[in-house]
């Protein structure tokens, strides 16, 4: 490729702004095949990166992450809001009682907080809703805790309450994964 010269005051940029110009065939060529290969390479990362589940349980930070939970304690929660009925209301109290119950008696519960047994209570400040906290035990396998999750949800739902809200950590990823899923397929259709 030879430059010729300019002559003064034409900057480096118009030069190669007309090296581009007289190129363009090929440097669109190039620019494609660079995309595409970067595409190609780019992709196959994805599928070997990892999340960290596969670390050998020898590893120090899953050795540190178990002694942390280990010390610190708090296994997975599921927490419900209860709303629509002020929190005094006997019907509402009854049917937090029999579900607090109910969930004290299911494998894997450790603790059941509601408006009426936690320390400071869990009753908002609007004095229209209460919160219950199940706290889960810790280390539970994935598939053991994803089915625990869900049947403390169920139990949740029962609330006799006009509004009952059923969240935690796992529960919204999977609502949020199974969102995503639906969103993509109405996308692409």
């Amino acid at each position: 490729m030879h430059l010729r010269a300019e002559p003064e005051g034409v900057s480096m940029f118009t030069a190669l702004g007309r090296v581009m110009y007289r190129w363009r065939v090929l440097v669109l060529v190039l620019w494609t095949a660079i995309v595409v290969g970067g595409g190609i390479i780019g992709g196959q990362i994805f599928d070997r990166a990892s999340n960290g589940d596969s670390l050998s349980p020898a590893a120090e930070s899953v050795r540190t992450e178990r002694v942390l939970d280990e010390r610190l304690g708090d296994g997975p929660e599921v927490v419900a809001i209860a709303r629509g009925r002020h929190p005094r209301d006997p019907d509402l109290i009854q049917s937090l009682v029999n579900v607090a119950d109910e969930l004290r008696a299911i494998d894997g519960v450790v603790e059941v907080r509601d408006g009426y047994t936690a320390p400071g209570g869990l009753i908002g400040a609007d004095n229209n809703s209460v919160a219950v906290q199940v706290e889960l035990r810790l280390g539970l396998a994935a598939a053991d805790q994803q089915r625990l999750e869900e049947e403390v949800a169920a139990v949740l739902r029962s609330i006799d309450a006009p509004a009952v809200l059923v969240s935690g950590e796992q529960l919204a990823e999977r609502a949020f994964a199974d969102q995503a899923v639906r969103d993509a397929a109405v996308g692409e259709s």
